[in-house]
């Protein structure tokens, strides 16, 4: 987390948990770093040191004048005089941390060879949060590489329940069993 990201972070957060809408405020901010992500020219010609700060407001009143709330409307049109522009996806994601702290959650990604069933991810969900006790946000992610089985990363924490892990670990025994054989371990 950066420290720029941190400091605009945290005087957001203050300013929504005063005003009571933290929770409309983290919606909102997530929907406009989607959208902007969605749209990789807007965020091209927002980072152009060109284009002067009165036009990159126009871009953003534009887009979100009227559309969320008064507050990251205001924070936005800061983060463009404070020449910030460039660091809102940083500054999205400590809010996020933040917000997740204060609200005793914690995002989970689940890799999975094939789409899970809802019914899947719902007892997944339950048995996270029981073991975190947190309120566990799941996004899942589909990679044909692990074969089967699933990967979950929640925090730092990586839970590898993976058919590709479980063969590199067969593999790895059957050398340790060579090499016993050998005499050499």
């Amino acid at each position: 987390m950066s420290l720029v990201g941190r400091k605009y972070s945290q005087a957001l957060l203050e300013v929504a948990k005063e005003k009571g809408k933290t929770d409309e405020i983290y919606n909102q901010f997530k929907s406009i770093i989607e959208a902007l992500d969605s749209n990789e020219k807007m965020w091209e010609i927002l980072m152009l040191p060109s284009i002067e700060a009165d036009e990159k407001k126009t871009i953003f009143e534009n887009l979100f004048k009227g559309k969320i709330d008064g507050y990251l409307y205001s924070f936005l049109m800061i983060s463009v005089d404070k020449n910030r522009v460039a660091d809102l996806k940083n500054i999205f994601e400590s809010f996020k941390d933040l917000y997740f702290v204060e609200n005793n959650m914690v995002e989970a990604t689940v890799v999975s060879a094939v789409a899970l069933e809802e019914k899947d991810i719902k007892r997944l969900k339950e048995k996270l949060e029981k073991k975190y006790k947190k309120t566990v946000i799941i996004q899942s992610r589909i990679d044909q590489d692990i074969i089967g089985g699933l990967i979950v990363y929640v925090g730092d924490q990586i839970i590898d329940g993976s058919i590709r892990r479980k063969i590199a670990m067969i593999k790895n025994d059957l050398k340790e069993i060579r090499l016993q054989e050998l005499g050499v371990n």
